[in-house]
């Protein structure tokens, strides 16, 4: 949270919300617990008072069964002209490509970027074969970060440098 000034974390489910609190809470300082907030957030129907940002994050949002058009929207409505949607995904991923060209027929520039950096595969377990049953599949998937962007005039030395490789 240190480069935002204020946070907004969002996620479908309500017992996550409160999952949300309780780590932010645990984890992180009193100043650091004042500047975010964590919203149930519907892509079909997103809250009316749901500001525009300059930044997005998001990991594992496009798969089969997503509603990714009304997220894809959501994004375009919410996020400023100069901003970007950082997104991380795998490979292959189901409906990876009607995602991707539905962002681009909003107007977005899409950046693709491999993660090659070992941490991004490790499990977070420190017991090893636990790791190994349920993180294995990381180390078998490449994961991407792509960068949307409304502003087209982004460089590849820009979209590099914004995740500081």
């Amino acid at each position: 949270y240190a480069g935002f000034g204020y946070t907004i974390i969002t996620d479908y489910l309500d017992y996550l919300i409160e999952d949300i609190g309780y780590n932010v809470h645990l984890n992180f300082p009193q100043s650091v617990n004042s500047r975010y907030a964590a919203r149930n957030v519907d892509w079909r129907t997103p809250p009316q008072d749901l500001p525009i940002v300059d930044a997005m994050i998001a990991s594992d949002v496009v798969y089969a069964g997503a509603p990714y058009v009304d997220l894809a929207n959501l994004i375009h409505d919410h996020l400023s002209p100069q901003g970007s949607f950082y997104m991380v995904m795998p490979e292959k991923r189901h409906c990876e490509n009607d995602f991707l060209t539905t962002m681009e027929e909003l107007g977005f520039s899409v950046r693709k970027l491999l993660l090659k950096d070992e941490q991004y595969y490790a499990s977070p377990l420190e017991d090893e074969a636990l790791g190994k049953q349920y993180f294995g599949l990381f180390q078998e998937q490449k994961f991407y970060v792509y960068i949307f962007s409304k502003n087209s005039d982004i460089t590849q030395e820009d979209f590099e440098a914004t995740l500081n490789l």
